[in-house]
C-alpha cells in the first residue's frame, strides 16, 4: 500500500509533498532505486491521496498521516472518524466519551467502502448530528 511506502520513506528521513501534480522530497535522503521506481509508480495514488486530505481539511477534519485516517470532532465528547481498514477500504465509525479512555458508547455508521463513499457518509452524518442538536 502507499501508506507504507509513504512511512518507509519518512522513516528514512525523508518526506513527500505535492507542488502542483508534481512529487517534491523535503529534506531528501538517498532513496533506494526501489523507492524512487515506487514513488514514480504509485505517483498519481499518492497525488489523490493528498488531494483527498487537502479536501478533508477544507471541510473541518483533522487528517492522519498519509490517508490513514480522519477525526471531526462533533459536539464536547463525540466524534466521527473514517479509518482506513488493511484492505484499503474504509469505515466510518463515531464514539461519544464522557469519562475515562473508552468511548461510553460507539456506533459504526458503514463499514469497508470505497473513501468517497465514507467521506459522503461521514459528512452526512455530521451534518445530520447539528441539525438534531
Amino acid at each position: 500500500m502507499i501508506q507504507l511506502l509513504l512511512k518507509e520513506v519518512e522513516g528514512i528521513g525523508c518526506a513527500v509533498e505535492v507542488e502542483g501534480d508534481k512529487l517534491k522530497l523535503l529534506d531528501p535522503r538517498p532513496l533506494t532505486t526501489d523507492m524512487k521506481n515506487q514513488l514514480r509508480e504509485h505517483k498519481t495514488e499518492i497525488l489523490e491521496l493528498f488531494k483527498r486530505e487537502e479536501l478533508a481539511k477544507k471541510r473541518g477534519w483533522i487528517a492522519f498521516p498519509y490517508g490513514g485516517g480522519y477525526e471531526k470532532q462533533i459536539s464536547r465528547n463525540t466524534s466521527v472518524f473514517i479509518f482506513l481498514e488493511d484492505d484499503g477500504t474504509y469505515t466510518v465509525w463515531r464514539a461519544t466519551w464522557f469519562e475515562g479512555a473508552a468511548p461510553a458508547k460507539e456506533s459504526t455508521i458503514v463499514e469497508r467502502v470505497d473513501f468517497e463513499t465514507a467521506f459522503e457518509r461521514a459528512n452526512n452524518y455530521v451534518q445530520w448530528f447539528q441539525k438534531k442538536g
